[in-house]
């Protein structure tokens, strides 16, 4: 009867459930990060830093991330969506719609629509090195069927 007791404490540890059942705050979603930029940059997120335009994948845990950079340029554009792969289009999770805000950045303007979840950073007149910060939120109930996840 102790072996039993023993094997169900350990399966009960290796669970990242909750006592619903549901997965808990260890079950992480796949998002892409999308960078446009007019000059150099960096933009840092999950501890990698990323100084080319592009898109970025990324496996992360449910709630508020942040993200920070400078630019060094005249614009940044960093949009946040839900996976792009056909196997991940169905699940559930990702950045919610409308969670999207500045913490601070020149001129930041936020792009939040039907299609898109993204912010806008403008160095004008000329360009220096000026830092930024914004955050989103990664939801277990945002899907993209349901209209709710950043597309």
């Amino acid at each position: 009867m102790r072996v039993v007791g023993i094997v169900l404490v350990a399966a009960v540890g290796l669970c990242a459930c909750d006592s619903s059942g549901s997965l808990g705050p260890s079950s992480t979603f796949a998002i892409t990060m999308y960078i446009v930029a007019d000059g150099p940059f960096t933009v840092t997120f999950q501890h990698q830093t990323m100084t080319a335009p592009g898109n970025y994948s990324f496996n992360v845990p449910e709630g508020v991330q942040q993200v920070s950079g400078q630019i060094m340029g005249r614009l940044i554009q960093v949009g946040v969506r839900g996976a792009m792969t056909r196997a991940d289009s169905g699940r559930s999770g990702g950045p919610l719609q409308g969670s999207l805000q500045n913490i601070q950045g020149p001129n930041a303007q936020l792009n939040v629509g039907a299609d898109t979840c993204s912010i806008q950073y403008l160095d004008l007149p000329t360009p220096e090195s000026r830092d930024f910060r914004f955050q989103f939120t990664v939801s277990a109930s945002a899907t993209r069927n349901h209209g709710n996840q950043c597309k």
